[in-house]
């Protein structure tokens, strides 16, 4: 609907909600569970690229997973920040574990990723008291009343927000502002977006600063897309489409 009343006014989404602050977006680089090696390769095809921040998943083996960012660290000199998503995988030991061993190795991620499952704030809050490492929730972030508890608890340092389980860009901005008047920074999650989902988000984040992180992209990965001109992607960045 946001498009189609810009079409019919002439105007790109972002002039409808109040105007763009930027005009190009820098975007993390996302990539799956692959073995240490294989992860390096990736992590230093990003950084030439000119992505600064890589976000890969965790599996069922945390250790595996300390080893994976430990190699593309190194294989990136540090140059690289890091996110580290469990999808609700890990227990809370398990994150205080991931947590200290990479601090003690002088490897602080950008944030942690929804460790624990949707819902658990007591959890949440114990688990920030025990690492220094910022914690980021995801999914909980899709319901403003899990949003609000975990802001009311002081449980985490980011909300990572998405448009389509959050509602669409006017509740997302609603999200943002709620986490902003807590201090929380603010990504947005990638859902194997396309290019007609990737410039709404695109939109979206343009006209809202309280988004003040990288959001997460698999966009450069795509050979073909919907779009018949497609977005373009370099030195990490996405322009804010017209």
């Amino acid at each position: 609907l946001w498009d189609a009343l810009g079409k019919e006014l002439g105007v790109p989404v972002h002039q409808l909600l109040g105007g763009s602050v930027c005009k190009e977006i820098p975007v993390a680089y996302c990539l799956g569970i692959l073995d240490p090696d294989e992860s390096a390769k990736y992590a230093e095809r990003a950084h030439r690229q000119g992505f600064s921040t890589l976000k890969t998943k965790a599996g069922h083996d945390w250790r595996e997973d300390i080893d994976r960012i430990a190699a593309m660290y190194d294989a990136v000199d540090g140059e690289l920040e890091f996110r580290l998503d469990p999808n609700q995988g890990w227990s809370p030991e398990e994150t205080v574990r991931v947590a200290a061993t990479l601090e003690d190795a002088g490897i602080y991620l950008q944030y942690l990723e929804q460790p624990q499952r949707v819902g658990t704030y007591g959890a949440y809050r114990e688990l920030r008291s025990r690492t220094q490492t910022p914690i980021a929730v995801n999914e909980d972030t899709y319901s403003r009343f899990n949003l609000h508890h975990l802001i009311k608890a002081d449980a985490i340092d980011v909300a990572v927000v998405d448009i389509v389980p959050g509602g669409g860009i006017l509740r997302t901005r609603e999200l943002a502002a709620l986490a902003t008047h807590a201090d929380l920074s603010v990504a947005h999650h990638s859902g194997m977006d396309f290019g007609i989902k990737t410039a709404a988000v695109l939109q979206t984040i343009a006209t809202t600063p309280a988004i003040d992180l990288a959001p997460d992209s698999v966009y450069y990965a795509w050979e073909d897309d919907l779009l018949e001109t497609p977005l373009q992607v370099s030195d990490g960045t996405i322009p804010v489409p017209d």
